[in-house]
């Protein structure tokens, strides 16, 4: 006989969600949330890291063709056609 413990998890993340600028505990208004109250203007800054320039209406990214490109190519990665072509 041994001792067994069990945890239950949501099946995405363990511990606690965070604001998404670096080094800031301030805790997030809801667990969607990818910044917290202070830094909530960040939605609209495009996700290239490095890159200011604010995201084009249904994306998270800029206009720059690269960082269109890079957010289109994670997409592709979930959808079962780039899975089989692999």
């Amino acid at each position: 006989m041994s001792k067994c413990q069990v945890i239950v998890s949501d099946g995405i993340t363990l511990g606690h969600p965070c604001c998404g600028e670096f080094c800031c505990m301030t805790p997030l208004a809801n667990n969607q949330d990818h910044f917290c109250p202070i830094h909530y203007a960040l939605h609209n800054v495009c996700s290239v890291v490095g890159c200011n320039e604010l995201i084009v209406d249904g994306t998270k990214s800029c206009t720059h063709p690269k960082h269109q490109t890079m957010e289109r190519l994670k997409f592709q990665k979930g959808k079962a056609a780039f899975t089989l072509r692999d």
